[in-house]
Formats: structure tokens, C-alpha cells, sequence
């Protein structure tokens, strides 16, 4: 999931914070908007091979709380949700650190459209500054124009 919203900075204006794509931390008197509000894993396709109990833990969470991180991980549920084992092998393939534009591109373009195009709209909505270009980007993709 990390490696995707590192696709979609590379691909708008180049590397960026986390929290610029999915939302500040939640705090105690602190509620802002999150990937989480906008992005709910979907029913697993009847085609897709996944592993139930990966796909509960990222949806649901580990039983313990951590300080350096958040309980559960909607949007790499999502992806999961979308793609499945397969799709997460191929997709494994793809990655690079840092994310350049190459790699950003393919990765995208081996999801599933709709897969791109949600958390691409969810993100325009946290990502003010890049609303434009990330709504353009998910354009782009949908049409099978050069990104």
C-alpha cells in the first residue's frame, strides 16, 4: 500500500509525507479526514485466491495497540481485497526504493482500474495540494492514455 501511494507522489509532484495522502494520525481531541473514511475494502471476488487471514488482520488489526503505527491498514486491505495473491506476487515485482517514475507507472498500471481510481479520488480529497493532478492521473489511467 506504501508503495503505491509513493507511485501516485512520484507521479504528481514527487515525493511527499504520508500524511499528505492518507490523513493525519487520529488523536484523542484531533479528528481530521483519512484514507480510512473513504476507502472500504470490498467483498473478495469470487475469482481471487487470498488469504482470509491476512485479509482480517489488515481489515480488523493485530489484537495489540502500537505507538509508531495504526491498528489496521484499510487501504492495503482494499488492494488485497482487489487483487489477491496473484496480483500481489506480480505487483511485489514492481517496487523499487525510492519509487521513480518507471516503476510508479507499471505499478499502477498492473492494478486494477478501479482499484487505481478509488484510492487515486480518495487521496485528491486528503491531498488538497494535489487534487488536480492525482484526479488527471486517475483520468489517465481510466482512458489507457500515457501517464
Amino acid at each position: 500500500a506504501i508503495s503505491v501511494l509513493a507511485a501516485f507522489a512520484e507521479l504528481t509532484g514527487g515525493d511527499a509525507p504520508v500524511a499528505m495522502f492518507l490523513g493525519d494520525l487520529p488523536e484523542p481531541h484531533h479528528i481530521s479526514p483519512s484514507i480510512e473514511d473513504l476507502i472500504v475494502p470490498k467483498k473478495r471476488h469470487k475469482n481471487l485466491t487470498l488469504d482470509e487471514r491476512v485479509l482480517a488482520l489488515l481489515r480488523d488489526g493485530r489484537e495489540g495497540e502500537s505507538d509508531f503505527d495504526i491498528k489496521t491498514s484499510p487501504m492495503a486491505a482494499f488492494i488485497y481485497s482487489e487483487i489477491g495473491d496473484d496480483g500481489l506476487k506480480e505487483a511485489m515485482t514492481l517496487l523499487s526504493h525510492p519509487m521513480d517514475k518507471q516503476h510508479s507507472k507499471a505499478l499502477l498500471l498492473s492494478l486494477p482500474k478501479r482499484c487505481v481510481a478509488e484510492i487515486g479520488m480518495a487521496c485528491s480529497h486528503i491531498a488538497i495540494t494535489r487534487s488536480n493532478l492525482l484526479k488527471d492521473l486517475v483520468l489517465k489511467i481510466q482512458e489507457d492514455r500515457e501517464i
